[in-house]
C-alpha cells in the first residue's frame, strides 16, 4: 500500500533538470539486446561549425544513433578537440573562425592524429578544388552543403564501421 502521509500521487517528471538528471542516471552504457538504434554506442563524434543552427540540427540528426556528440563552433577549439585522441570522427564546416576544415584536415594528417574526417562545405564555386584538396589531406568524404541528412548518416555510419543499416532508422 501506499504511505498513508501523501496525498494524490507522486509528481510523474518534475522540472526539465529532474528530467535531464533521471535520464542521465538512467542511460544505459551499453544496453543488451533490443533496439541497436538507440542504445548508447562507444563512439565519440565532433561536430565542428560555426553556424549554431547547423551543429544543433546535425546533432539532432545523429542523436538517435546513440554517438557521444561534443560541439563546437570554430576551427581552433576543433584541432584541440582533435589532438586529445579520444574522438572516432570529426565533422568539420570548411569555413570557421580560427582554422578551416581544411587546415584542421591537413594538421590530423601531419600530426598522424589517425581520426577520419568529413569536411562539409557550402563553397559551390571552389568544391572541386575543396574536393581535390581534402582527399589529399586524407578527408574521409567531403559534402556539399546543404547536406541531404540521409547522405550525413550513411557517410557517418560508414566512417564508424558501424553496421549500415543503423543509419536508415526513421528513413523511408
Amino acid at each position: 500500500g501506499r504511505s498513508p502521509g501523501r496525498r494524490g500521487s507522486p509528481r510523474p517528471s518534475g522540472g526539465p533538470a529532474d528530467r535531464a538528471a533521471r535520464a542521465l542516471q538512467s542511460r544505459p552504457s551499453a544496453p543488451s539486446g533490443c533496439c541497436p538504434e538507440t542504445m548508447s554506442i562507444d563512439r565519440k563524434i565532433l561536430i565542428a561549425d560555426d553556424d549554431e543552427d547547423v551543429r544543433k540540427g546535425t546533432a539532432e540528426l545523429l542523436g538517435p544513433l546513440g554517438l557521444d556528440i561534443v560541439l563546437c563552433d570554430n576551427g581552433v577549439e576543433a584541432l584541440e578537440l582533435v589532438r586529445r585522441r579520444d574522438l572516432h570522427l570529426a565533422l568539420l564546416d570548411n569555413r570557421m573562425p580560427g582554422l578551416t576544415g581544411l587546415e584542421i584536415l591537413q594538421a590530423i594528417r601531419s600530426e598522424v592524429l589517425g581520426i577520419p574526417a568529413i569536411l562539409c562545405s557550402g563553397d559551390v564555386r571552389d568544391h572541386d578544388d575543396l574536393v581535390r584538396f581534402a582527399q589529399a589531406a586524407g578527408a574521409f568524404a567531403v559534402l556539399p552543403k546543404p547536406i541531404a541528412p540521409r547522405l550525413l548518416k550513411q557517410e557517418v555510419v560508414r566512417a564508424l564501421d558501424l553496421p549500415p543499416t543503423m543509419g536508415l532508422s526513421g528513413e523511408a
